[in-house]
């Protein structure tokens, strides 16, 4: 029988410790200054601003999100059980009074809302500066966009989780979640 509360105590260790990570604040960055540099060249390239709306930026962003999103998750989610293996962390949490299911779904619920939460970021504040400038023309289009780029940045979690059960260290998994992310 799964812990709820176990699992939302986990949750909440992998969403700190997601603040902490130098990789997730870096991805989370360049995804966000990316998509609003997109955008901005999306509004300036349409020649007037009000014409350019949702529409024409998210097609900039399918590739920026085909490109960095599948990094992200399987990097993240390549260190995830590797590097708690490696730092000797793992063995300390198993030796909890949890199981090993309420351990995976509690770091994997976590890194999945910190995940969302960095596109959530990134897709916010490039709909602000095109709400702002470029009207609200085509949101459903954007918000379509932001959905399934949530769904790829978990599939590639699961991918990367998978990896990094595999493998001992965690140089190996992100090695591993490299190579997937070029195939």
């Amino acid at each position: 029988m799964i812990d709820f509360e176990t699992v939302l105590i986990l949750t909440q260790k992998e969403l700190r410790d997601a603040r902490r990570n130098r990789w997730f604040l870096l991805y989370t960055l360049a995804f966000a200054g990316l998509s609003l540099g997109l955008a901005w060249m999306a509004l300036s390239g349409s020649g007037n601003y009000g014409l350019a709306g949702f529409g024409r930026t998210s097609a900039s962003l399918i590739n920026l999100t085909l490109l960095i999103v599948p990094l992200m998750g399987l990097t993240l989610g390549a260190l995830s059980l590797a590097g708690e293996r490696e730092k000797g962390t793992l063995i300390y949490l198993l030796a909890q009074p949890i199981t090993q299911l309420e351990l995976l779904l509690g770091k994997f619920i976590g890194l999945s809302l910190a995940l969302i939460a960095a596109l959530g970021i990134g897709f916010g504040l490039t709909a602000l500066l095109i709400a702002f400038n470029g009207g609200t023309s085509q949101v459903t289009v954007y918000l379509t966009l932001l959905g399934f780029s949530a769904l790829l940045a978990v599939a590639s979690l699961s991918v990367g989780f998978l990896l990094s059960a595999a493998a001992h260290r965690g140089s190996t998994a992100v090695g591993l979640s490299l190579f997937a992310w070029l195939i």
